[in-house]
This record gives structure tokens, C-alpha cells and sequence, in this order.
């Protein structure tokens, strides 16, 4: 985002700024690995998490909305996890990320796929959710199906999976620190962008 004259990359991070950042490994250790990480939490909350919360606090009818950015953010996810400049084979990858990620929520793969399909295809494809699955708020569950036995269309809370999307944030970020091939995949994806 351009503001008097200046390429931001972040709310704090100017696209200057992150060219500068040295991430190359030497003796085991990534100079401004510790910026990298700050301007990647700085770009998630400002994009997304903050907007999603906005949305959901302000008023009953901002789901479908917030559902959407939930839907983006589960992308850009995958693309860090993965060190991926973009995401292909959407589905595979989406229900990947749905099931190795976050399987306390969608424990089968009938509902990772039924997300994909009916919540987050639906609704950057065909602006609704499709096959009778549907956003709720202010219920005991993340995610659930409508009815019992096979094609069950889902019903997931907003404000839950949000939630959700928060635990699975800061724990990544935690990850990046310690974890070579988290950390490897994240610098991969930060060398990528702006190129």
C-alpha cells in the first residue's frame, strides 16, 4: 500500500525496509530472522485478523464477509507452511492445510472437503455457500455437519473459526523459531514476494 509517497509492505514495514532484510543462514543463524517475523505477523493482523475481527464484533450479517478473509488467510497460510510463491491443486492443498493443521476442527476429511467446496469456493466463486452448507455464529461447535450420514453439508461459526485461525497463527510463528523446515519454508516464501 502506497501513503505519501511510500511503499508499505505492512502497517510498519516498508517495502525498503524488507528488501533490506538478510535471511541467508550463517553459523546457524538468520540476521533479521526476528524482522521477518514481526513483519509477517505485522502484515497478517493488519490484513486479515484485525479486519475479520472488526467484522464479527460490528454486527450479525459481517459473516459472510469475515468468511471470505477466513478463506484467503487459510491460503496464505498454506503458502508459508509450504514456501510457496502461490497456491496450485487448490483443493488438495486446502484440505491438506484444513486437516494437518487445524484436525481438532475438521477431524474428517468429509469435512475439510465440504469447507473447501461449499464454504470457500463458494463463496470467492459463486459469492454463497453451496449444497446447503452455511455460517453460523454464537454456537457450541467450529464446525459441524447439518445432518447425519455421508454428504452432509456443514454449518461452521464464524467467530469460531477465527478463533481457530488465531491459535493456529501464533503457534506458527512460534514454530518459524525453532523448527529448520518451517523456518526454511517461511524464509521461501518471504524471498519470494515483492520480486
Amino acid at each position: 500500500m502506497e501513503r505519501n509517497g511510500i511503499v508499505y509492505v505492512s502497517s510498519n514495514t516498508t517495502e525498503r525496509q524488507f528488501r533490506k532484510f538478510n535471511l541467508d543462514k550463517r553459523h546457524g543463524v538468520r540476521k533479521d530472522l526476528e524482522a521477518a517475523i514481526d513483519f509477517f505477523r505485522d502484515r497478517i493482523i493488519g490484513r486479515y485478523l484485525r479486519q475479520i475481527n472488526m467484522l464479527n464484533n460490528e454486527a450479525f450479517d459481517n459473516g459472510f464477509t469475515s468468511m471470505a478473509i477466513c478463506c484467503l488467510l487459510i491460503d496464505t497460510f498454506y503458502q508459508f507452511e509450504h514456501g510457496m510463491a502461490q497456491t496450485t491443486k487448490n483443493h488438495v492443498c486446502y484440505v491438506d492445510f484444513l486437516r494437518n493443521h487445524m484436525g481438532d476442527v475438521f477431524d474428517t476429511q468429509e469435512k475439510a472437503d465440504r469447507f473447501y467446496v461449499d464454504i470457500r469456493c463458494g463463496i470467492l466463486h459463486s459469492a454463497q455457500t453451496k449444497n446447503g452448507s452455511r455460517l453460523s455464529a454464537e454456537q457450541d461447535y467450529t464446525v459441524q455437519c447439518i445432518n447425519k450420514g455421508p454428504d452432509s453439508p456443514i454449518s461452521v461459526d464464524v467467530k469460531k473459526l477465527e478463533e481457530r485461525l488465531i491459535l493456529y497463527f501464533d503457534e506458527y510463528c512460534e514454530r518459524i523459531r525453532y523448527n529448520n523446515t518451517t523456518q526454511s519454508n517461511f524464509v521461501k516464501k518471504i524471498k519470494m514476494m515483492f520480486k
